[in-house]
């Protein structure tokens, strides 16, 4: 059996693709601080280092500064933090705390 084309207009992007094995997060605020700091430790000690924060709703300090904690633990650990979806995220709050530069730096942002 041949393999099948995927039918016109419902090509996958490579974004979308490489999301489908990042770790989501829908909120990220210091109510689940501690538990996404438990699944991006797991995420990571798995050598995984992919987020997907298209579909975030909210964010507040908290879970900036976990996201900077986890892209330099993720450096330490010879991997490059990927946030997938971070254009909003970027462009809103991070910007806003002034720490867009910084996770930039650290972080690899993938529209």
């Amino acid at each position: 059996m041949g393999a099948r084309a995927a039918p016109k207009g419902r090509a996958v992007s490579a974004t979308r693709a490489a999301a489908a094995d990042a770790l989501a997060l829908d909120t990220l605020s210091i109510r689940e601080v501690a538990r996404r700091h438990l699944e991006l430790k797991a995420m990571l000690e798995r050598g995984a280092a992919q987020v997907d924060v298209s579909t975030l709703g909210s964010i507040d300090t908290a879970g900036l500064q976990l996201l900077l904690a986890a892209a330099l633990a993720a450096q330490a650990r010879g991997l490059k933090l990927r946030l997938l979806g971070a254009e909003q995220l970027m462009s809103a709050a991070a910007e806003l705390l002034g720490l867009g530069a910084h996770l930039r730096e650290i972080a690899e942002i993938v529209p």
